[in-house]
């Protein structure tokens, strides 16, 4: 990061400069900014040896972090610039999936592309931020490559946005020229056996959300009465000791059943069987496989073509693409494919939508916004997600942690200034 600093009056943050320094100054961020500080502030020789928090710091020359927090509408029309002509690409997911996804098509499209990036939550990174344990910050660091990525000029990213809520997937189609679906695997699969959904009984995924400050996982009832000393419940866990047995004369073995069963006193039970992601309206889905079928990352149609017809301007990425499989890096091949089969089909994207919309083409990620704001929806702009970040970390810092979550909508949302 390069930091042009010249000594002026203080500025007010004010007006697009303010916004960008927002958004841009991301941890790591590579941006040269020019930014217009008081002469009085002579201490900022001394703090710029906190260069980690850097942008942070800058953002505090400017103004109050909730300052930054600017609407989604601004945000996506700064980034939109004189977008006309450009590829207008949605990402629907803002996990690991969906940011290799669009770290591929800027490198591939150059400044011929905008992308908008979508996620439920007003937070960003997905099962990075939700599924990886604290103690595993190495893990963690992708997230200062992603933030890079967010902080690109010609991405937009909206939290607090969930398809089927708060927009359709159709009139994501009608906004882009192609829409990427990323949005992972949220439910679990099941064993099909009796008592799995009683009490005491949870998914891994739940029990990861839970201690990992997800949302959704914040009311989870979680009993640790025998970690305290007290008595534990009553539940009892059978299960049936297996053997191994060739199939068929000289087959491959198999575990079958030996009819010996254990009664196993336990607390609470995790069930670790794999992820599964959820159906989104108008999308085919696999319901065995838990998955959108594609051809080659596009997503199918009803046409009789064999192989089946494509739906127009959609396409798919991650585990939602091929199933809960792999590390965090294996989305990075996955998502080359999915970027350069949108690249490959350019010529028929612009076609369709030029057919649709005219030479000027769809509206992308600021009539999107624009859309947003008229339903009264409270979209998290990366500047929003910047103060709620720097809130958490704070927190986290003098409670002696890494961050201190927060873990309610409503509150994030409020940190965030929407």
């Amino acid at each position: 990061m390069l930091l042009c600093f010249s000594a002026a009056a203080a500025p007010d943050g004010s007006g697009a400069a303010g916004r960008r320094c927002g958004r841009a100054l991301a941890d790591g961020s590579p941006t040269r900014l020019t930014v217009a500080i008081p002469a009085s502030a002579a201490w900022l020789s001394a703090a710029l040896g906190s260069a980690p928090r850097l942008g942070c710091l800058v953002s505090h020359i400017l103004r109050p972090a909730a300052a930054y927090a600017t609407s989604a509408v601004t945000d996506a029309a700064d980034a939109a610039g004189g977008d006309t002509g450009k590829m207008h690409v949605c990402v629907v997911g803002s996990g690991p999936a969906g940011f290799y996804t669009v770290d591929r098509l800027l490198k591939g499209y150059g400044d011929k592309v905008q992308v908008t990036l979508l996620d439920r939550l007003p937070t960003p990174f997905g099962l990075v931020r939700s599924g990886v344990a604290p103690d595993h910050q190495d893990t963690k660091n992708v997230i200062r490559q992603f933030s890079d990525v967010a902080a690109d000029p010609r991405v937009t990213f909206l939290g607090n946005v969930a398809v089927g809520r708060d927009v359709e997937l159709a009139e994501l189609r009608r906004l882009h020229h192609a829409v990427v679906l990323s949005y992972g695997a949220e439910s679990d699969r099941r064993l099909g056996i009796p008592g799995e959904a009683g009490p005491g009984v949870l998914s891994a995924r739940e029990f990861v959300w839970w201690y990992n400050g997800h949302p959704d996982a914040r009311g989870l009832q979680v009993d640790l009465s025998q970690a305290s000393g007290r008595p534990a419940s009553n539940r009892r866990l059978r299960v049936e000791r297996t053997v191994v047995r060739p199939e068929r004369p000289g087959g491959a073995p198999m575990a079958v059943g030996s009819g010996e069963f254990d009664t196993i006193p336990c607390q609470l039970l995790l069930q670790s069987v794999g992820f599964k992601s959820l159906p989104l309206q108008g999308v085919p889905f696999d319901p065995k496989r838990g998955v959108v079928p594609n051809v080659e990352s596009r997503v199918p149609g009803d046409g009789p073509a064999s192989p089946p017809a494509t739906e127009p301007r959609l396409y798919v990425v991650g585990w939602l693409k091929r199933g809960p499989t792999g590390i965090i890096g294996t989305n990075a091949v996955d998502a080359k494919e999915t970027a350069s089969a949108v690249a490959a089909d350019t010529g028929v994207l612009r076609a369709a939508a030029e057919a649709q919309h005219g030479a000027g083409g769809p509206a992308g990620g600021v009539g999107l916004a624009a859309l947003l704001a008229g339903r009264g929806v409270r979209a998290v702009g990366w500047g929003g997600w910047l103060a709620l970040d720097e809130h958490e970390v704070a927190a986290g810092r003098a409670a002696g942690r890494v961050r201190e979550k927060v873990t309610e909508v409503g509150e994030m949302l409020r940190v965030c200034g929407v």
